[in-house]
């Protein structure tokens, strides 16, 4: 019934026709009658269809709006005839955008095109830290049963299943759906497993570790440790792992100090000047700022809570320890700055730490390493080398990269705070455009529930590192990094993302696990967490490049007032055909339920709190 009131119809459909196998004599007429209410009010949304596919007959937006407004998702017929009625005028509405610079042929969100199938897509959790997600598609009749005996074998988990776990966030439907044997697209299902806590005993050797800096209740297990090879079969899955004790770069780690380094590095005259952060010293937050996108129409001053300077590594290496010594300047100071990179050419070049640190890097056998993981993942080209060095207590908050990270702890300790790209509408990103984009907008030392609701249902792992340990961070996972010891010192290494190789190492992985051959039942979704993600921010850039970054939030409202919502602006003309254009990409990548999802309230597209608050400068504020 409530389902039905927020037309949610295809849930309601198979909610009702659920508990009409399973009532009583006495309730069984009840579920019918709703059953009979959901087929009328089906019968009504797919009236708009009849009027657009009859001859000069209306045209085929009101028909899509209508469908998804409704939650009409069930009958696959519908949506192929909409699709063929549609095809013609958003082919040509694409070209144009593509012509005009909007869109990148290859883009994500228009290479992506599934079939319309009687199917739900939901996430697979192999554990209740609820990390590491999978996507698949579960035939509309299946029980939850079947999805259960195959839910192991998929996740690559040797247990036994007998019923899965659904998701118990704010959204309580799932549960009552789950009774039913029924669950609704974009729905999260774990397996009844615990991950076991590792404490490693090295931790005693953090004099006065710093307190953690979010809600330690959001942190519900650690990440995994293992081997090397362990660490390959997780790449593949695209998973975050902790790799102890690797000791990727021993050279370093026997070498490496502040002393060191402002021995090694050239300063003086001609010498390079480096990236230095600059906070308060009693709080330590250095949040992640793009200073350098002058084209950005938002004003940043107000979310700013750094200070870049530009200063020699002897200079740094002064202010660090005056610091330390509680004789500075009232400011805590952070390097972190390439150190290698792959140039046009494909070459590596060195980047102002000098010769003998290019050595360091340049040689080794980190690369045969490097180069495993590489491969395992399916990742792009080696990008480039970065070097942090930090202060005690040092946090960067809340972010995601669109690079693959293995990153290395080479002296002093460091706490990652992680969190499945899945998590990326609870912690509500700042806008693509932004100065902070790929930053959380919620404050996890100081969570506002009231003003992000959805940030409740954020679930993360820990993950400490000490010298010798490697964490391997796919792209897409948020990841809040405190430095524990004044001491720390890191080398990350980046690599691009490239997608296609990148699903045929979670291809191969599905093989190498003996996972079970496809079927009617199960069978992968072609798209991931992370390419979740990469969909919406395709999406938002189109928006901002046909119309303009300040008007995306006005845009964005469109999305919600084409499907139904009652807080959206005054229409504005030309924001109908691309904000329509974008729902019909959405529908043809994701499937209908979640596009609706995807661009609605609350979802990682729609959701309006993303852009609350913000300023814009210029002409963009009068405006």
């Amino acid at each position: 019934e409530d389902m039905l009131k927020a037309r949610c119809l295809s849930d309601a459909v198979r909610a009702a026709q659920g508990g009409a196998r399973c009532a009583s004599a006495g309730d069984g007429a009840r579920w019918r009658a709703l059953v009979r209410r959901c087929e009328a009010a089906a019968g009504e949304a797919l009236g708009s269809l009849s009027l657009a596919a009859a001859p000069n007959g209306a045209p085929p937006i009101p028909a899509l709006l209508q469908l998804l407004r409704t939650g009409s998702f069930g009958d696959c017929n519908a949506w192929v005839k909409l699709s063929k009625l549609m095809a013609p005028f958003f082919r040509d509405v694409g070209d144009m955008l593509k012509e005009a610079g909007a869109i990148h042929s290859d883009a994500l969100l228009l290479t992506c095109q599934r079939p319309f199938a009687a199917s739900v897509d939901v996430a697979l959790f192999p554990s209740d830290a609820w990390q590491g997600s999978l996507w698949v598609s579960i035939g509309c009749e299946q029980p939850l049963a079947a999805v259960a005996e195959m839910a192991p074998s998929l996740l690559g988990v040797d247990c036994q299943c007998a019923s899965l776990q659904p998701w118990l966030g704010a959204d309580q439907e799932a549960t009552a759906l789950a009774c039913m044997s029924c669950v609704r697209t974009c729905d999260w299902l774990c397996l009844p497993r615990k991950d076991q806590a590792v404490v490693d005993p090295q931790r005693d050797e953090i004099k006065d570790m710093p307190a953690l800096r979010c809600p330690s209740g959001m942190v519900v297990g650690s990440v995994e440790k293992t081997d090397i090879q362990g660490a390959l079969l997780k790449a593949r899955c695209q998973r975050v792992v902790l790799i102890s004790h690797l000791h990727l770069l021993p050279e370093l780690e026997e070498s490496w100090s502040l002393d060191f380094l402002e021995r090694s590095i050239p300063s003086g005259a001609g010498a390079s000047a480096f990236s230095v952060y600059r906070a308060s010293a009693a709080q330590r937050a250095f949040r992640y700022v793009d200073a350098g996108g002058s084209e950005s129409v938002y004003d940043f001053r107000e979310e700013r809570q750094v200070d870049l300077e530009f200063m020699s590594f002897a200079d740094f290496a002064q202010k660090k320890r005056r610091c330390a010594s509680d004789q500075g300047d009232g400011f805590a100071y952070y390097l972190w700055g390439v150190a290698l990179r792959r140039d046009s050419a494909g070459q590596f070049e060195g980047c102002n730490f000098g010769s003998a640190i290019d050595d360091l890097l340049l040689n080794g056998p980190h690369w045969h390493t490097l180069e495993k993981l590489r491969s395992a993942g399916g990742w792009g080209e080696f990008r480039q080398a970065q070097i942090f060095v930090g202060c005690r207590n040092a946090l960067t908050p809340c972010h995601y990269d669109l690079v693959h990270n293995v990153y290395a702890q080479v002296r002093g300790w460091k706490r990652f705070v992680l969190f499945d790209p899945c998590y990326a509408d609870c912690l509500y990103p700042y806008p693509v455009a932004h100065h902070m984009d790929r930053c959380a907008r919620v404050d996890l030392e100081q969570p506002d529930y009231k003003r992000f609701p959805k940030l409740r249902n954020a679930r993360a792992v820990e993950a400490v590192l000490g010298p010798g340990d490697v964490l391997v961070l796919p792209a897409g996972w948020w990841h809040h990094v405190q430095t524990l010891t004044e001491d720390s010192i890191s080398v990350s290494f980046w690599f691009d993302d490239d997608r296609t190789a990148r699903v045929a190492a979670a291809a191969s992985s599905s093989a190498a696990a003996s996972r079970p051959p496809a079927s009617a039942a199960v069978t992968p979704s072609p798209l991931s967490s992370l390419d979740r993600v990469l969909v919406a921010r395709e999406a938002e850039q189109l928006l901002g490049r046909v119309l303009g970054a300040a008007r995306v939030r006005e845009a964005v409202g469109q999305l919600r007032g084409m499907l139904g919502a009652a807080d959206a602006p005054k229409p504005s003309p030309e924001e109908v055909l691309p904000t329509a254009f974008v729902l019909y990409a959405l529908v043809l990548a994701l499937g209908p339920a979640a596009a609706r999802r995807m661009a609605s309230a609350g979802g990682l597209l729609g959701e309006s709190r993303r852009f609350q608050g913000l300023a814009l400068r210029g002409p963009d504020a009068a405006s």
